[in-house]
């Protein structure tokens, strides 16, 4: 976890972390809770607007929000779904939050989370024991998979739904705790096989640039080929190649790729760009 940067005590960088309180053991009857906040943008960067706390049984024991110490620059709207008219009349502060979830969690609890490192820092707490749905279903190479789509394919689970402004933490809290106990119950073996359909199901063709000359399209196959925005690979595509005997993805053309890249380990959220 540390490779992860998981607040693990008052060492260096989290000398003003609150601990909880924590007997050290963990069984397999322990209890799971699943934890999810939001954040905003202030001069000092990213802090918690919302917290949501769900126990093991899918109950919300904790949906609070919280006014940040510091001038808010960005309300992150989009994601957060927190805005000045919400928060304004909002008095709770962290130290708040932090006392009411050293309170909620017993001593063997286990804090469930996805990219839980960042909640826990931006709560500035520290709690032993933890499980990262984002290691837990990973990629290759390290990357991650997002929350919505492991709920997708995993839950058959519909979350952070467009129609909504804004993230819901309890929905993310709980998809992140199903998403542990799904891993527990079934173990490895089948939660490998679910993650091969998530694969299948983020490698989609997000934009198509289709050029009028040959020389455009040679250009981005010699200047964009493999660049990487936003977490986000571009990948050019040749329509004219014979695919049928070409296996490499640049020789592909878009109407053979989805079928190509479900097995394609190194092909996944990518951008094509193909020629005409």
């Amino acid at each position: 976890m540390r490779a992860y940067h998981t607040p693990l005590g008052r060492g260096w960088g989290c000398e003003e972390f609150v601990c909880t309180v924590s007997d050290g053991h963990v069984t397999d009857s322990s209890p799971l809770f699943g934890l999810d906040c939001e954040m905003c943008l202030t001069c000092v960067g990213l802090e918690v607007t919302r917290v949501a706390l769900v126990d093991s049984s899918g109950r919300c024991v904790l949906d609070e929000l919280v006014k940040p110490p510091n001038p808010i620059i960005d309300y992150c709207t989009r994601f957060s779904g927190i805005t000045q008219a919400i928060l304004a009349p909002v008095s709770t502060r962290l130290a708040d939050v932090q006392s009411r979830l050293q309170q909620l969690l017993p001593p063997d609890a286990v804090l469930v989370g996805h990219s839980l490192d960042g909640d826990l820092r931006a709560l500035y707490l520290v709690h032993p024991h933890v499980i990262d749905t984002s290691l837990l279903y990973r990629q290759e190479f390290g990357r991650r998979f997002k929350l919505k789509h492991l709920a997708q394919v995993v839950l058959k689970r519909e979350i952070q739904s467009e129609v909504r402004i804004g993230h819901d933490p309890c929905e993310d809290a709980l998809a992140a705790l199903h998403l542990a106990q799904y891993f527990i119950r079934k173990g490895p073996r089948e939660t490998v096989e679910c993650l091969s359909v998530c694969v299948c199901v983020c490698l989609q063709v997000h934009a198509e640039v289709v050029f009028e000359h040959l020389e455009g399209a040679q250009l981005a196959l010699e200047h964009l080929n493999g660049l990487q925005i936003n977490d986000c690979m571009i990948k050019v595509l040749h329509t004219r190649a014979h695919t049928h005997t070409c296996t490499h993805a640049l020789s592909l053309s878009l109407s053979h790729t989805h079928t190509h890249t479900h097995t394609h380990t190194h092909t996944r959220h990518y951008v094509y760009i193909s020629s005409v």
